[in-house]
């Protein structure tokens, strides 16, 4: 079950204990349909649907995690353009869930291999962000996006992978990286399972942004 939060996936970690106040925080980002309490680990399969989020209770921590956070493509455009898209509206979501709530943390760990990335926000607003596109067809100082000064955790990674401005070679980040990188910043992933204390499985329509 805690590998199924993370592994191919997409997902935050809040700085905070108020899990009902981020559920109806929620409530302002989309059209919800339904809020039930998170059940067998058959309603976990759902957070594989874009229409579907899971919101936990860490034991200190708030995760919220699946496909149907706002990470997703409005236009058409090539990979790069579409991972910049994607990450600036997830990016953008967990600013303001850190101007209520608290310092957030978040990860994409793409197995398929097609981009990794990770991201932190405080009092509103991102102030390190990272990601890697990396399919093969590109040569890494065109497929990356990088914004604020990296941390000592991600300094500590580039002796393990490809991080550009940090490293001189390598591979680029795989899932164990970012699992390296979600531990010294936040939470290890793997331990999800065992700080969990209570979840919400939320349903609902995004809204696309406005221009």
């Amino acid at each position: 079950m805690s590998v199924s939060m993370y592994r191919n996936m997409i997902w935050l970690v809040v700085e905070s204990t108020d899990l009902d106040g981020i559920v109806d925080h929620l409530k302002g980002e989309a059209d919800i349909t339904s809020i039930s309490d998170l059940g067998s680990a058959g309603d976990l399969k759902l957070i594989w649907k874009t229409s579907h989020l899971v919101v936990a209770d860490l034991d200190g921590l708030i995760y919220l995690g699946g496909w149907g956070l706002p990470f997703r493509q409005y236009g058409l455009r090539d990979s790069m353009e579409m991972l910049d898209e994607c990450l600036r509206n997830l990016s953008e979501f967990a600013a303001r869930l850190s101007q209520r709530f608290g310092k957030t943390y978040g990860f994409g760990d793409h197995q398929g291999g097609i981009y990794n990335f990770w991201f932190m926000a405080e009092n509103g607003q991102v102030t390190r962000k990272y990601a890697v596109y990396h399919d093969g067809l590109y040569e890494y100082d065109q497929s990356y996006i990088s914004a604020g000064e990296p941390t000592e955790a991600e300094v500590q990674a580039a002796k393990r992978c490809y991080i550009n401005g940090l490293s001189t070679g390598g591979c680029y980040p795989d899932g164990a990286n970012v699992r390296e990188i979600a531990t010294n910043w936040v939470l290890d992933p793997q331990q999800f399972l065992q700080r969990l204390v209570r979840a919400k499985l939320i349903e609902w329509s995004l809204r696309k942004p406005v221009a």
